[in-house]
């Protein structure tokens, strides 16, 4: 087994709880596979796989102390993310506001340790108190930069969404219209806040997985084992030919089968009922062999993953980021910012208002 195989099998072992399957003398390095789970944000997973091994197996002391505390200091994040969130829910409880979760900790309930699910910030829709929500949490306005604005509570970075996503392109616009005729629907948690139905979560979390390869330099496996593991538990509540018809209809169909096709093998189980067979065969083949190759583990550069040519069977497959439009409007607003001392945290048209 290859370094990326080996992390794999870790991961899937903790999210599945299930025991791992390593050669009884397969050779390891373990901090070269503790500084690629690192950067793949997925260490407290593959180290809650390694506690699953047997002794025999498990790295040697010195390795095992420092996977250990890496560890603990992805669920000490959790905690502190966990009471700033019971914290938001109710002030916003006593202030009347319906706080809708979006991905980020919201999908920690999808894993049997939820605390080892690494998340950066806390992803929040306010519905019609996108303002008063901003007062409440920060005692002033707050400027929007693209789809949401942002700011800190107890050291936790929020992020309140004015829309789901940028309408930067038509099919987003479509999405974003979708996912906002599903608010009638929406379900209440146990924990206060409010999550989007199956259907309309899963719509948002395929388009939130697929944005991810335009934006990170490393195939993102965090964010298709979130997917990967959304299908696997709702499954249920997921009528599969409706769901793909869904995304058929939305423009994701193809993007959604690709990352079907990854679920099943980063997760070893069978989606085969979410797969409509709508990508090449000579495709699938090639995603299935970049996803155990060493190649999609190592950064190379610091363009996004999708811009490798080795990433050509799924790069293809990622909806349009932004419109021409959107790229004429980047391009202005970075020559902008270059010729005037524009606040990072601000927007270009906020920054005009105030001229």
């Amino acid at each position: 087994m290859n370094q990326c195989e080996i992390m794999l099998e870790l991961l899937r072992a903790a999210v599945l709880d299930k025991e791992p399957s390593l050669p009884e003398n397969q050779v390891i390095d373990w901090d070269g596979l503790m500084d690629i789970a690192a950067a793949q944000n997925v260490l407290a997973w593959v180290w809650d796989g390694i506690c699953k091994l047997p002794q025999a197996q498990r790295p040697p002391r010195l390795q095992n102390i420092n996977w250990g505390l890496s560890a603990q200091e992805v669920w000490d994040k959790y905690q502190l993310q966990s009471r700033v969130l019971e914290k938001m829910v109710a002030t916003c409880t006593e202030n009347g506001i319906r706080l809708l979760l979006l991905k980020g900790i919201g999908l920690s309930r999808l894993y049997p340790k939820p605390e080892s699910r690494p998340s950066s910030d806390i992803d929040i829709y306010l519905f019609d108190d996108y303002e008063k929500g901003n007062q409440l949490f920060t005692g002033h306005s707050v400027d929007r930069i693209d789809k949401h604005a942002t700011f800190l509570i107890d050291g936790v970075l929020i992020e309140n969404h004015y829309y789901f996503f940028e309408p930067n392109t038509e099919q987003k616009k479509g999405i974003i219209q979708y996912l906002n005729s599903s608010l009638d629907d929406v379900r209440l948690t146990n924990y206060g806040y409010y999550v989007l139905p199956p259907m309309a979560e899963c719509v948002f979390l395929t388009l939130h997985t697929l944005k991810h390869f335009t934006e990170e330099t490393l195939l993102p496996i965090r964010n298709i084992v979130d997917f990967a593991m959304y299908l696997h538990v709702y499954r249920s509540s997921l009528n599969p030919k409706s769901c793909f018809d869904l995304m058929s209809e939305l423009g994701l169909e193809k993007g959604f089968e690709m990352l079907v096709c990854m679920s099943e093998v980063i997760m070893g189980l069978d989606y085969s009922d979410y797969n409509y067979h709508k990508l090449p065969a000579n495709d699938v083949e090639a995603i299935k062999h970049l996803l155990v190759s060493d190649y999609a583990i190592k950064q190379s550069s610091n363009n996004p993953f999708y811009h490798r040519p080795e990433a050509r069977c799924i790069s293809k497959y990622i909806p349009q980021n932004t419109s021409r439009t959107g790229i004429v409007k980047s391009f202005f607003s970075k020559l902008m910012r270059c010729m005037f001392p524009i606040p990072k945290r601000m927007s270009i048209k906020a920054w005009l208002s105030k001229r």
